[in-house]
């Protein structure tokens, strides 16, 4: 079959052996463009093709191929054609679960939680392929995506992990960690799920080798550095270096550990988890400011999109580039685009007050009290800060700010109210700037408040 012949889907002639060594051949379909093969599933098993589940390819053999079949994958490539491609995503996906397999297999797990582990993904790859069309391959795809919003923290692996050994789970952690900081006692051990678990390496100062810094380590250096800035202990150089040289991370190991799900767990009932994300509302002068906060975006250079979140994340902030979530509107669009606005002014480095920034962080540099955790609360308290300003100035509700800050203040170990003083200024300064900008369609905005207000009024 000459290669090429086809734009979409095409046979590619594969030369085989038997067993005993006897040659054989099969032509396979493959694709030019990803995932075209299982979109096209039906059309191809109508047509007469085989699939093979162990290689996961369709494929006729010579004798068997016929002037049907031509023509019919010459129908399926015009309607392809017509549509304009298919779906990329699909194939790059098992592509990543034999990956995963292949993880499994040269881990330290159990032999047999590597046979029931490989035997899963093999299921679930064969389901994707199996599906009966394009968006049933789609759906089995989404079911994982959508669970994978609840593990949003976790890597592709150990979210897959979890998935295929508990779909229904919604919270893991280990043994130990559900009795020390929930005091909730593991129901049925049989029920373990297997992930990786990463552990940090680093090099000794002094013997320049590679070593362990364990959990416990890692807490004594973090008691020692929050003592020191909360003024309890005397600040010694000599730990501070010491603590430096720890947090130099080489590496991360990663090895097998067991998690188990909330569902198998019994005990004390778990803490709410924090609302701290905006709700989306109607509210027109709202969306009539995030409309004009997109124009003066754009008036700055910056590009601002709307596409579909990564890891349920609000938006983000890439460095000429916004995204607010799709399907965020009203209120909460608004502040989000207000808050990666602010990271795009502050925290790249194009940004109008990156320089007081970067200042800023120097001089904490100076006082030793700098760690990676740190930096992201002190942004993220900052970009927050300009948004709760920007809202509260417009007029819109601003409940979750503060619950958003808080929540950046645990993991980073510092004070708000304390770092919020410290950059009044600065957030003055971005806050000021932003209002200039928006207030240049202000007209916009206010007959959007105006028609608000006229619609709340009770009838006559």
């Amino acid at each position: 079959m000459k290669q090429g012949l086809f734009e979409y889907v095409n046979l590619k002639k594969l030369d085989l052996k038997t067993k005993d060594g006897q040659p054989y051949t099969r032509y396979v379909v493959v694709s030019d463009v990803k995932g075209e093969t299982y979109k096209v599933y039906k059309k191809l098993k109508k047509l007469g093709f085989e699939f093979n589940r162990y290689e996961k390819y369709w494929f006729v053999y010579p004798q068997k191929l016929t002037r049907e079949m031509l023509d019919g994958l010459k129908q399926i490539n015009d309607e392809l054609k017509a549509e304009g491609g298919q779906t990329e995503n699909i194939e790059d996906f098992i592509t990543q679960l034999d990956a995963l397999k292949a993880e499994v297999q040269d881990s330290t797990m159990p032999p047999q939680v590597k046979v029931s582990l490989d035997a899963l993904i093999d299921q679930f790859i064969e389901d994707i392929a199996n599906a009966a069309d394009a968006r049933a391959a789609d759906a089995q795809i989404q079911q994982y995506i959508d669970f994978q919003q609840k593990f949003h923290g976790y890597s592709f692996s150990n979210t897959l992990l979890i998935y295929i050994q508990d779909p229904n789970a919604t919270r893991v952690a280990g043994r130990k960690k559900w009795e020390k900081q929930f005091n909730r006692k593991v129901v049925d051990e049989k029920k373990a799920i297997w992930i990786w678990c990463g552990n940090h390496i680093y090099v000794n100062d002094k013997s320049g080798k590679e070593s362990s810094y364990t959990l416990d380590q890692q807490k004594a250096d973090d008691a020692y550095v929050k003592a020191v800035k909360a003024g309890s202990e005397p600040y010694d150089q000599t730990k501070m270096d010491a603590i430096e040289n720890r947090r130099k991370v080489v590496k991360i190991k990663f090895e097998p550990c067991v998690v188990y799900d909330v569902a198998n767990t019994t005990g004390d009932p778990l803490p709410e988890e924090p609302q701290w994300k905006g709700v989306s509302d109607d509210r027109a002068d709202s969306i009539a400011l995030f409309n004009i906060a997109k124009k003066a975006i754009e008036e700055d250079g910056i590009k601002i999109t709307q596409n579909s979140a990564f890891h349920g994340e609000g938006g983000y902030s890439a460095g000429g580039h916004i995204n607010i979530s799709q399907g965020s509107v009203g209120t909460v669009a608004a502040s989000t685009t207000f808050h990666e606005w602010a990271h795009e002014l502050l925290h790249q480095k194009a940004g109008k007050f990156h320089e007081k920034f970067s200042e800023y962080m120097e001089s904490l540099v100076k006082k030793g009290l700098l760690s990676p955790a740190a930096i992201r609360a002190i942004k993220e308290i900052q970009v927050e800060t300009v948004s709760a300003v920007m809202c509260r100035y417009y007029g819109l509700p601003t409940p979750y700010h503060p619950t958003y800050i808080a929540l950046w203040e645990k993991q980073g170990g510092v004070k708000s109210k304390d770092l919020i003083k410290e950059n009044i200024v600065t957030i003055r300064d971005v806050s000021n700037y932003m209002i200039a900008k928006i207030d240049a369609h202000r007209e916009e905005f206010d007959k959007a408040r105006t028609q608000m207000q006229q619609q709340s009024q009770p009838e006559a």
